[in-house]
């Protein structure tokens, strides 16, 4: 170890900036572009937003001492109970002992190097994530362990420096190599970007350590007796001094001059800390006075202190972040300023109310909000040390302010209790009591002298007074009493008005605009998608209509309104159909709100226009919903209305966000009951893709991960997540940086996560890959046991079955015997059976046979008694005859008897006990031919019957008693009648009948 205890090496002297033309040339350059610097930066007259951390928040103590940001963009914090690490979504703390406080940290290499209360070290984390501390105190002697508190760390190449108030230790990463001894004590240390160490010896001077050593510098003697507090370099290598009590100086080419202190008014900070940022910016942290915010021309452009939003006036640390944040580590708590943004807030600290209007007249500006109308100089609007003292509540302006206007030269004012003119700060309502509410002005096409306000019930007419030189209420017009929130003006005269629930009613005015001649209401007959629910817009002295379908604008076809589909905005605002919104700037942008996000369509040179949207990520939670308002100053400013107040929107203040960020793992861990333990707590890791490489037991196999997007900008940060092995595919978006698994099988896992910011940037993967083992009862011991098992089991079973086997065959066989013995008696039984049944159904066929043969006896000798009887009678008649001798009598008795012979031929009788033979014979013939054919004769019936028996012609001819000519006549009748063509076999018919 080498120890110089030498006295300060005051031989060099320091480089020169340049030559003197050189310098001169740098100066007029710096002249020359200086007003353009001065003139972008005097423009933003807001807050920028500030997110809080408190002690709660981060676990840790009030004070915060240091910051540093490592190369994984993991923000570290010398806090007085510990180093605190952050990552954009969870603090951790790291710390020897609650007690002490920590004032300095550096990060390098993995390791976090700190210092306390006389001793300095590094934190390092194992694999589990436990930090432990190694001090570099062990190799001192006990004279030198005795410097108390370490209040700066540097790296200079690839040594580390320690800086005490009584020694500065260089450290090169093995052991101390140097240490220096303060002649009275190290007030001040400060490393430049370009390397160079500027070390401040009270009441000796301002030393560059140079090789190890401390070289006073040529200017170091006009600040003794001045304690510094920073120094920060600008351009042409001129370096800004601040002192803590003795204000700020610029060193330019080896003079030393005063900077920055003439805009202070009474203020007399007392400056402890300061950053830089941009090259552009320079923040100085006081003792009570906040945060003074300067251009590199020494312009004070902006205070931010406890009443603007800090949490504490005390700023012992600060930071610029590579997302160009302000980091303020306070006496009190961890502030984030998003100070390179173009948005900065007029709001809360102010105390104008929420923000409804803004105007910018000539030297002063008007602003309108729930509370009423204020008014403020512009000198003092832009000026970085106003206050809410300065915002000028005008009397009688108290209550709801909807619209400012300058219309001829005259402020306007719209308001729940009517319309105001404006002068010389005071208000004067003009119109009378019974006017509810005045939403807007909009002057009448070719007439400077008329102006139509829309109110809650209508609309009114204001006229011109010459002789006044003011705006008067001249009347309110009939025949329209609908609120009249929005109107336009259209080419043809015609004034469009839109009622949220009432519809689009385009009106027609007389010459003089004093009266309404004609109301048109435009509905879904017009082309209208709804007929509510619509707003009316003016673009490029187009009228555009906003629907729930996006934007539609009215035509003109033969004197009749048809609305169509707007083609040239609609493209690129696609997606975006619900606009309640729409303004258009000098410089024709078009300024819009949809779907509660805030945008504008920059036009570009060809006409076209680029869509912007993620500037204003920010406030589009705090804008008014459907009280939304822009007011433009100059050219580019912008001017939203948001709750508390107004949204100062810069775009040249808009930077280039990044396209990508980084995500990490920040814990893994088991979730059992009796272990609970984290196996990995990547702190200060930039790695990507991590291998664990222990295997986890079974018994641990439920598993949480954390994981966080780094990026500060905006903390709306989502996640999404897969676990490759469990998982197949990503999940979805979600805010939530934590997830568990629960038994997972054993196998090789990989734990995937990615994020994404509020502008939609999406980070790198990150993963870790481990493995589950599997339980004992898996293992391959196991696995083993089990096979021979099974194996014995295979045997034992195939045995069993076997001897089972045999058995049932066995018992297969008996139970085929009996089975067969008891067919074989079911067979015969059977037999038995059917051999009954047959000898049963011969013996009945038999019987049926003999009541046959005796119906058939039966009606046989009924029939010979009958023709007995028929024939004795005919015997005894013929026998009278015979005895007669008239012949006339004869003959008429011969006659009788023929008669009588004829009817016992044709008798009914003997039809029936035919037709009931022919019946039992042919099953029921008759009844189906009479049901069938139901307009057959009798004689037609008997046809049928003999047919059916087969008889011929001259067989019929014989029965019926007539010739075999009639017989063929009462067939062919008979055909007819049944429906056959005259071939047709009519015997084959009653067959198959």
């Amino acid at each position: 170890m080498q120890q110089n205890n030498c006295p300060y090496n005051v031989c060099g002297n320091i480089r020169r900036i340049g030559n003197l033309t050189k310098a001169t040339f740098y100066i007029l350059i710096f002249v020359l572009n200086s007003h353009s610097i001065y003139a972008l930066d005097s423009e933003r007259i807001g807050i920028p937003e500030i997110q809080h951390f408190n002690r709660t928040t981060y676990g840790g103590g009030t004070q915060n001492w240091d910051i540093y940001q490592a190369k994984n963009n993991l923000l570290y914090f010398a806090n007085n109970e510990g180093i605190l690490e952050y990552d954009g979504s969870n603090w951790k703390k790291i710390a020897i002992d609650n007690q002490i406080t920590h004032r300095s940290l550096l990060v390098e290499k993995g390791r976090i190097y700190t210092g306390v209360f006389n001793n300095f070290g590094y934190y390092r984390t194992n694999d589990r994530g436990d930090a432990t501390f190694h001090s570099l105190i062990d190799s001192l002697t006990p004279e030198e362990k005795n410097f108390d508190e370490i209040w700066h760390i540097f790296k200079s190449d690839n040594n580390i420096i320690f800086q005490s108030h009584a020694k500065l230790f260089i450290y090169d990463g093995n052991k101390i190599i140097v240490i220096i001894k303060a002649r009275q004590s190290f007030s001040f240390a400060k490393k430049l970007d370009n390397g160079q160490i500027f070390i401040q010896d009270d009441g000796n001077g301002v030393y560059e350590l140079q090789n190890n050593s401390l070289i006073k510098t040529p200017w170091s003697d006009f600040f003794t007796g001045k304690q510094l507090s920073t120094i920060i370099p600008i351009e042409n290598n001129a370096l800004i001094i601040a002192t803590m009590y003795n204000g700020i100086f610029r060193l330019f080419n080896g003079k030393i001059e005063k900077w920055g202190t003439e805009n202070l008014n009474n203020l007399q900070p007392a400056i402890f800390s300061g950053t830089q940022l941009n090259n552009k910016y320079i923040f100085f942290g006081t003792i009570k006075n906040g945060i003074l915010v300067y251009n590199n021309r020494g312009d004070l452009i902006q205070i931010i202190d406890k009443d603007r939003g800090l949490q504490n006036n005390t700023i012992l640390a600060l930071f610029a972040d590579r997302e160009g944040n302000i980091w303020a580590g306070l006496d009190n708590g961890i502030d984030c300023i998003k100070f390179d943004s173009p948005i900065s807030y007029l709001q809360n600290y102010y105390n104008i109310g929420t923000g409804y209007a803004i105007h910018f007249d000539k030297d002063q500006v008007y602003i309108g909000s729930n509370q009423g109308l204020y008014q403020i100089s512009q000198n003092k609007l832009f000026d970085a040390q106003k206050t809410r003292y300065d915002f000028h509540l005008i009397p009688s302006t108290e209550g709801q302010v909807w619209d400012i206007q300058e219309i001829n030269g005259q402020i306007l004012c719209g308001h729940n209790l009517g319309a105001f003119i404006i002068e010389h700060n005071t208000a004067k309502c003009i119109t009378p009591n019974h006017v509810m509410g005045c939403w807007l002005f909009r002057q009448c096409p070719n007439r400077k002298d008329l102006v139509l306000t829309g109110t809650y019930y209508g609309i009114c007419l204001l006229r011109w007074s010459a002789s006044n030189q003011q705006w008067e209420f001249d009347r309110i017009l009939d025949g329209f009493r609908e609120s009249t929130r929005y109107m336009e003006w259209d080419n043809a005269g015609r004034l469009w008005v839109s009622h949220w629930f009432g519809g689009i009613f385009a009106l027609s005015f007389s010459p003089n605009y004093d009266r309404i001649t004609k109301v048109e209401h435009i509905t879904k007959n017009e082309g209208l998608p709804n007929d509510g629910k619509n707003i009316i817009f003016k673009i490029d002295d187009d009228i555009l209509i906003s629907t729930l379908n996006g934007l539609y604008k009215p035509e003109n076809y033969d004197n009749s309104i048809r609305i169509t589909k707007e083609k040239r905005f609609n493209r690129y605002l696609k997606g975006d159909t619900v606009i309640s919104y729409l303004k258009e700037d000098q410089n024709k942008n078009i300024w819009y709100r949809a779907s509660e996000k805030l945008g504008v369509l920059r036009r570009q040179e060809d006409g076209t226009y680029r869509k912007i949207t993620s500037p204003f990520m920010s406030i589009n939670p705090k804008v008014l919903n459907s009280f939304e308002n822009i007011g433009f100053y100059g050219s580019e400013q912008a001017f939203v209305g948001i709750e508390n107040g107004f949204a100062q929107y810069l775009p040249q203040h808009d930077k280039t966000r990044p396209t990508t960020f980084a995500a990490y793992i920040r814990g893994f861990g088991t979730m059992n009951r009796e272990v609970k333990e984290t196996l990995l707590s990547p702190s200060n890791s930039d790695q990507i893709s991590i291998q664990y490489n222990k295997i986890i037991s079974s018994k641990n196999n439920s598993l949480w991960f954390s994981y966080a997007g780094v990026y500060y900008e905006n903390s709306n940060i989502e996640y999404a997540i897969r676990l490759q092995g469990y998982d197949n595919a990503w999940s979805e978006w979600t805010k939530q940086n934590f997830k568990s698994y629960t038994n997972l099988h054993e196998g090789r896992y990989t734990f995937y996560v990615k994020a994404r910011n509020v502008y939609g940037i999406e980070s790198n993967e990150a993963k870790i890959s481990f493995e589950v083992a599997a339980p004992w009862y898996r293992s391959a011991i196991s696995k083993v046991i089990y096979l021979i098992l099974i194996l014995a089991l295979i045997i034992l079973i195939q045995r069993i079955n076997t001897r089972k086997h045999e058995r049932a065959r066995n018992a297969e066989k008996q139970k085929q015997l009996q089975a067969h013995k008891e067919i074989e008696y079911k067979l015969k039984q059977e037999a038995l059976h059917a051999e009954k049944e047959l000898i049963k159904l011969r013996n009945e066929k038999l019987n049926n046979d003999v009541v046959q043969k005796e119906k058939e006896l039966t009606n046989m000798a009924m029939n010979l008694i009958q023709k007995n009887n028929f024939l004795t009678n005919i015997k005894e008649e013929l026998k009278m005859a015979d005895h007669t001798d008239d012949k006339q009598d004869y003959r008429k008795k011969i006659a009788n008897l023929l008669r009588r012979i004829d009817k016992d031929i044709n008798s009914d009788q003997q039809w029936a006990v035919f037709e009931t033979h022919l019946d039992q014979v042919h099953e029921e013939f008759l009844n189906r031919l009479k049901l069938q054919y139901t307009d057959l004769t009798y004689r037609e019936i008997k046809l049928c019957s003999y047919l059916r028996l087969g008889m011929s012609s001259k067989e019929i001819a014989a029965i019926m008693n007539i010739t075999s000519r009639a017989v063929e006549n009462n067939r062919s009748k008979l055909r007819s009648k049944l429906g056959l063509e005259s071939d047709g076999n009519l015997q084959n018919f009653i067959m198959n009948l």
